[in-house]
Order: C-alpha cells, then sequence, then structure tokens
C-alpha cells in the first residue's frame, strides 16, 4: 500500500466530515499531488487506485469525475471489490454534471426546496446494479440507510400510508454536498403570461409575478412503495391524507405544501404554497390518466 496516498485520502475524509472554510483548496492540492504519485507509478495495489479516487471523486471538473471513475475501475479490475461502488457513484456524478441521467441512481439533488434522487436511466436494472454494489431504485427512493453508502444519514420523522403508496418524510443529520443547479428551459406560459420552466431533471415551475419565487413546481417521479420526502435537520413535519377525484393523495405540510398522487406513469409531486391550485394541477394529471383508459 502507498503510505502518502492513504494519508491523502484520510485527510480528504476528514475534512469531507468538517468541512474546512480553505477545504476547496485542499482538495486541489491532493488532487495535484495524487497525480504526480500516480505519474511516478505509486500506485500498485487496488487500494492506491482506491484512494486515487476517492480524491477525484470529490473534484470540481467533468476530468476530476471521470479519473474517478477510470482510477476506481482499475482497482476493481486489480480485485479491490469494494471500488466498484465508487466507479458507479463517480460515472453517476459525471453524468450528472452533464445534464444527463444517472445509468445507477446514487446521485441525490436540491430540487423544489427539498432534496431528490436524481433523474436516473429507467433502462438499468436492479440486477446491474447489485453487480456494481449500488442499491436497489426501491432503496434509493426511500432513503434506505442500510444500503445507502456516501449520504448523510436519515431518520424517518413522519409516515403516512395510502393504498399501494408510503410516504415517509427522511430527515438528513446535514446537508448533501455536490449538488449542481440546473437552469430551466420555457417550454410554455400560464394563462397570465407566466413562463412555464423545465429542466434536465423534469422538474418543472412557474415562478410568482416576481419572477423569482417558486409559485408552483412539479415532478413525475418513477414509481416505487416507498418514497421519501427528504428535508435536513428537521424534527416534526404534518403527513396527511385526503382525496382528490375520489384518489387517495398524501399532503406533507412544512415550508410549503406537497402532494403526492399515483398515477399509471409513477407518483406526481406538486409543491406550492396554495392548496387549491396544487389540486388543480393534480387533477389535471389524473383527468389526464382517466381520458386515456376510456
Amino acid at each position: 500500500m502507498n503510505e502518502e496516498l492513504k494519508r491523502l485520502c484520510d485527510e480528504d475524509q476528514r475534512d469531507m466530515k468538517e468541512l474546512p472554510p480553505n477545504r476547496v483548496e485542499k482538495d486541489r492540492m491532493r488532487r495535484k499531488r495524487v497525480m504526480e504519485i500516480l505519474n511516478e507509478g505509486g500506485a500498485a495495489e487496488g487500494i492506491d487506485y482506491t484512494h486515487a479516487a476517492v480524491i477525484f471523486q470529490h473534484g470540481e471538473t467533468l476530468d476530476d469525475w471521470w479519473t474517478a471513475h477510470q482510477l476506481a475501475y482499475q482497482a476493481s479490475e486489480l480485485g479491490f471489490r469494494q471500488a466498484k461502488w465508487l466507479s458507479a457513484v463517480a460515472l453517476d456524478r459525471w453524468l450528472l454534471r452533464q445534464g444527463k441521467p444517472t445509468r445507477f441512481g446514487t446521485q441525490y439533488i436540491h430540487l423544489g426546496g427539498m432534496i431528490r434522487l436524481a433523474r436516473f436511466d429507467l433502462s438499468t436494472t436492479d440486477e446491474e446494479r447489485k453487480e456494481w454494489d449500488v442499491p436497489s431504485i426501491s432503496d434509493s427512493l426511500m432513503y434506505n440507510n442500510e444500503t445507502i453508502r456516501g449520504m448523510p444519514e436519515g431518520r424517518v420523522i413522519s409516515s403516512f400510508k395510502i393504498p399501494e403508496l408510503k410516504m415517509n418524510v427522511v430527515s438528513l443529520s446535514k446537508d448533501i454536498v455536490h449538488s449542481p443547479t440546473f437552469e430551466g428551459e420555457i417550454i410554455g406560459c400560464t394563462p397570465d403570461d407566466r413562463p412555464i420552466f423545465r429542466n434536465c431533471q423534469n422538474w418543472n415551475w412557474i415562478n410568482k409575478n416576481d419572477g423569482t419565487t417558486l409559485d408552483l413546481g412539479w415532478l413525475l417521479i418513477p414509481y416505487a412503495p416507498t418514497i421519501a420526502h427528504i428535508l435536513v435537520n428537521k424534527e416534526k413535519v404534518e403527513l396527511k391524507g385526503s382525496k382528490l377525484n375520489g384518489e387517495p393523495v398524501i399532503w406533507v405540510v412544512d415550508h410549503a405544501l406537497t402532494l403526492y398522487v399515483k398515477s399509471d406513469k409513477g407518483v406526481w409531486a406538486i409543491t406550492g404554497n396554495d392548496y387549491k391550485r396544487i389540486e388543480e394541477l393534480a387533477l389535471t394529471f389524473l383527468l389526464e390518466q382517466q381520458g386515456k383508459h376510456t
């Protein structure tokens, strides 16, 4: 084992926990030194490549994350099985930062005032995920602490169940890092001529008349029996059920309102501050579904 690579990796992990103000500069210095060690032939074992990959995984550029993926893959090829997970996660981060769906569904981002699982490739199977030591999509959508790695610990503070869907409000012990911001493109206008935006995560939203404050946002989440509504450092959040056009729905009542309703496409999550406007949009989705079935 290369002891310097291990020391640099240990420093990286400590800084990720403590988040010192000069962390970014220290990260850059570590990456520079790791590349020097690699160019000098200082990595010989799988664990060496894994230590190097961890440091590049906490980088700033597409090249950094691609390097992390390649280094972790090399580690796994040398027989270090633990590196397969890191190789998959690094690949997902590289894809996410390009605005593309992740392959394995390992990345979480800030979206609409909460934390969501980033858009992922629906064609990747759970068998493939198991091969790369990453959680199933059901586990990722419910934020299962027992299988998710590399993320803050989450605890369920509220739950509510309706037929075929359970909602858990999960409070993280600390905020996530490395969450990119995605700009939206205008895809239409409201009757009062406000633009409707959509970004690469398929998050749709309308701002209030000030142009910056969220008025209404919506997202279609792939179906799973249990879905997490993820927040940070929360102690209590109200959950309640109701019916809309005869269909059961779940409300999350926090700094904003979020309605969850199951459809044949997945689960719609609609966020805003006005019950009536949220229900009107949800009803539109339900009627659209019913129209296809008649």
